[in-house]
């Protein structure tokens, strides 16, 4: 069950296109290797080959678009831009629900999580979207269902990026905090989902060390919303900890139950099922 939410570009090689230096033929007049602040106009041409021609087509609309933000003077990064960071935050998500939609929910390439890594840098504020794009890039060096013929070296590059994705995504979902009002725990215990799942897919990370960060939680098993309950169970069922289900997923039912008028009456009803076959099949073996 799953949970209800162009080639990588690193930092070096983003901003070493900030300066150039260019040698000059060193006559009598004492000339030699002279070094200019590039004026090269910001763009997104590292992202502009994408596999999908939809993400290809939005990513040459935003670098015409934005061609007139140039380099910041002080040599290195770009001038700060917050609504056009934000405008690219959106533009990135929508690439990567258009690949989803079309690649059994996975994206298809970098191109979605390097325009959000964009927006970020033009000041875009931290979302929780925003965290989701970069959690999803992992996807994308994820060969459990292909043919893996990568050398070791391969291997361990993917790994790196890998590893930079999901901090960036813990970062992002981190510093969405302060745009939350206190008194929304409903969207505060969607951030706190949030970063479940994202240190979930850190290496050596176990199923108990998941219950532990939720019952670090501010909230009480009474406390807890539907949201908050559905997405602990269908982390517990997806990372192999069924078994610790019971009381989140008889929490929910209950309050579905209560409710005259819910949402999705039947939002547990797949969750019961799967926790009732494995107890069975538990019941079995014993």
């Amino acid at each position: 069950m799953g949970h209800i939410w162009g080639e990588h570009m690193s930092d070096s090689e983003d901003d070493d296109d900030g300066e150039r230096k260019t040698q000059r033929g060193g006559g009598s007049g004492g000339g030699g290797a002279e070094t200019t602040a590039s004026k090269h106009r910001f763009c997104i041409r590292e992202v502009a080959w994408s596999k999908d021609p939809f993400g290809q087509r939005l990513a040459v609309t935003v670098n015409v678009r934005g061609s007139h933000l140039k380099k910041g003077s002080g040599g290195g990064g770009v001038k700060r831009n917050a609504m056009l960071g934000a405008c690219l935050a959106r533009v990135g998500s929508a690439i990567y629900e258009q690949q989803a939609a079309s690649n059994d929910e996975c994206p298809c390439d970098y191109l979605s999580g390097q325009i959000c890594v964009m927006a970020v840098r033009l000041g875009a504020p931290a979302t929780l979207r925003t965290a989701w794009v970069f959690l999803e890039m992992r996807h994308n060096t994820d060969y459990t269902f292909r043919e893996d013929e990568r050398t070791e070296k391969e291997r361990q590059s993917d790994l790196k990026q890998c590893q930079q994705w999901l901090a960036m995504a813990k970062e992002s979902c981190q510093l969405s905090k302060r745009y939350v009002a206190k008194e929304d725990t409903a969207l505060l215990m969607r951030v706190e989902c949030m970063m479940v799942e994202i240190n979930l897919q850190s290496p050596g990370v176990t199923v108990e060390d998941m219950l532990g960060q939720v019952q670090a939680w501010p909230w009480s098993l009474e406390e807890l919303s539907v949201f908050a309950l559905f997405s602990v169970c269908c982390l517990l069922l997806d990372n192999g900890g069924i078994c610790y289900m019971e009381k989140y997923l008889e929490r929910g039912e209950r309050i579905v139950a209560e409710n005259p008028a819910p949402e999705n009456p039947e939002l547990f009803h797949e969750l019961r099922a799967e926790y009732d076959y494995s107890i069975g099949l538990e019941r079995e073996d014993k």
